[in-house]
């Protein structure tokens, strides 16, 4: 008769949070449809590089939440602060801060004063063919 023997465990993926420019640029290029499906390539380019991503700027306006709107543009971000806090790092669609919307230079702040470690990922490696 046959053992079965236990599985391993799955690996404990590193929840990514991923930090990336929703509002449209000048001109309204490119435009938050276009920064959005950015955003989701990033998140699959993630996932393909062993990361378990969250992009709050996805997810919220796939719910209903309008950016434009300031009451719901406040309540989408204090949701994305909380998944911030439970991240192990955070990766940034920028070379730098100097790319950096204001929202995004929000979160990279809000990261570095969280009372424990959350690693600051400027333009991940695995990024490169998405930029």
């Amino acid at each position: 008769m046959k053992t079965r023997q236990p599985k391993a465990p799955p690996p404990q993926l590193l929840r990514v949070f991923v930090c990336s420019k929703l509002r449209a640029g000048p001109g309204g290029v490119p435009s938050i449809a276009d920064n959005i499906a950015r955003a989701k390539r990033l998140c699959i380019v993630a996932v393909r590089a062993g990361a378990a991503p969250f992009a709050p700027h996805v997810f919220y306006p796939s719910l209903g939440l309008d950016d434009t709107r300031r009451e719901e543009r406040e309540m989408g971000m204090a949701a994305a602060r909380r998944w911030l806090a439970v991240s192990d790092e955070i990766w940034v669609d920028a070379k730098d801060e100097s790319e950096c919307s204001q929202g995004m230079l929000s979160e990279v702040e809000l990261a570095r004063k969280m009372d424990f470690p959350i690693k600051i990922v400027f333009a991940p490696e695995c990024w490169v063919k998405v930029r």
